[in-house]
């Protein structure tokens, strides 16, 4: 795993700097930067440079996914919270069952089209009942997480339209030839949307998914 997290600043390099950043605090909520494919021989030397200097060391985060220079996959720990989610008996535990799964959702294909029956069930506001359609969309998503891919990191995305949604798959081609899937993504299309023809949709697709990934 190699969560990079600077630790040690510029006093430690003795480079006369003596304020300190607290290792300990809030996760940092910052849009991720992707680096530029060209540049990226050249962040990786940078980065093993300042390890081997001491200026920054790997580090395990409670709030990412674990990775390496290769491959993300899910927090185990995290899977574990998947296995021990409560039966949807009102909308408050429905809502939290929704909050966890949707963190996982980038390993699920089709997230958005399994998982409506249980984001219908928030717009209910009186008179609570889970119907069979909604538990046999949790059971799903838990089976799907809980076998989710390792995915790798470095690939081209290729979007989709779906009837009722959009959807998109971040893969990328291995030495061998083979299709790595990255991520997965979708979202329901409105009524509007649903109205437009398909060259229409598969343009929403495109202009959403370059804008996500």
């Amino acid at each position: 795993m190699v969560l990079l997290n600077i630790v040690q600043l510029a006093s430690e390099a003795k480079m006369g700097h003596q304020g300190k950043i607290p290792t300990k605090g809030p996760p940092i909520r910052k849009k991720p930067y992707k680096t530029p494919y060209h540049l990226r021989s050249w962040v990786d030397k940078q980065i093993k440079d300042m390890e081997t200097q001491g200026v920054i060391k790997e580090a395990v985060s409670e709030w990412c996914h674990q990775i390496n220079q290769a491959t993300i996959f899910p927090n185990p720990d995290k899977l574990e919270i998947i296995k021990q989610l409560k039966p949807l008996n009102n909308q408050k535990t429905c809502r939290s069952v929704c909050g966890v799964l949707s963190y996982f959702q980038c390993y699920v294909q089709n997230y958005t089209s399994i998982a409506k029956p249980l984001t219908n069930l928030l717009k209910t506001s009186e008179n609570f009942e889970c119907p069979p359609e909604a538990v046999e969309a949790l059971s799903r998503l838990k089976q799907e997480l809980l076998k989710a891919p390792v995915k790798i990191t470095d690939a081209s995305s290729v979007s989709s339209v779906i009837n009722g949604g959009i959807g998109a798959v971040l893969f990328n081609i291995n030495h061998n030839g083979k299709e790595s899937i990255v991520q997965y993504t979708s979202r329901a299309l409105s009524e509007d949307e649903r109205k437009d023809s398909t060259i229409e949709r598969e343009r929403l697709a495109v202009v959403v998914y370059m804008e996500h990934f």
